[in-house]
């Protein structure tokens, strides 16, 4: 019993430590970075093993840590009759993410999966997400589609990212640069921030 105890006990001390090691970045522009770094930290850590600098970064990029944003160019493209696309699929929340195989309500949408996902991404395994303005429901479904991303270029951060914000399709038939496009490089700016 005791030896259990001890066990549990280094166990905690190892985990308490892990966790610490990461400082909350500063706000550079007024951003609510701390409000949610304690949520990417451990979403990060416990289910995904992301670089929660990297996260926040990405964060920071698409919502500017405002768990209320909208994507209101996508949504006025669905409102105006796109809807074959986006359908009301627009980016919303925290991570922005969108497309009824990623953002779907409360699990991804399962038709058409293996034409739609890469061949990483495991449907059981996307987290469910009742409302995208959620924001810790909202960071663990995109945080889930980014370590597919990952999986999916073997840890290239930088072929994920873009792909996160462009698409897998458009990254894996070369028609973006993944080291030197707007979106990689303000991401990687905001993550050393």
């Amino acid at each position: 019993m005791r030896a259990i105890n001890i066990t549990i006990l280094f166990v905690l001390i190892l985990a308490s430590i892990a966790y610490a090691e990461f400082q909350e970045p500063r706000s550079t522009q007024g951003e609510n970075v701390e409000k949610w770094w304690d949520a990417i930290v451990e979403i990060c850590n416990a289910q995904y093993a992301l670089d929660p600098y990297l996260v926040a970064g990405m964060v920071k990029k698409e919502s500017w840590f405002d768990e209320n944003a909208e994507n209101l160019g996508e949504k006025n493209g669905y409102l105006a009759g796109h809807r074959d696309w986006y359908e009301d699929y627009w980016g919303k929340g925290l991570t922005q993410i969108t497309g009824p195989w990623i953002a779907g309500v409360p699990m991804p949408r399962r038709e058409n999966w293996e034409y739609n996902m890469p061949r990483e991404a495991v449907w059981e395994e996307a987290p469910v997400m009742n409302n995208p303005f959620n924001g810790r429901e909202n960071l663990a479904r995109g945080c889930w589609y980014l370590s597919v991303m990952m999986k999916h270029y073997d840890n290239n951060e930088y072929a994920a990212v873009t792909a996160y914000n462009k698409g897998f399709f458009g990254v894996d038939a070369g028609w973006y640069n993944v080291r030197n496009n707007d979106y990689v490089n303000d991401v990687m700016r905001y993550r050393n921030d």
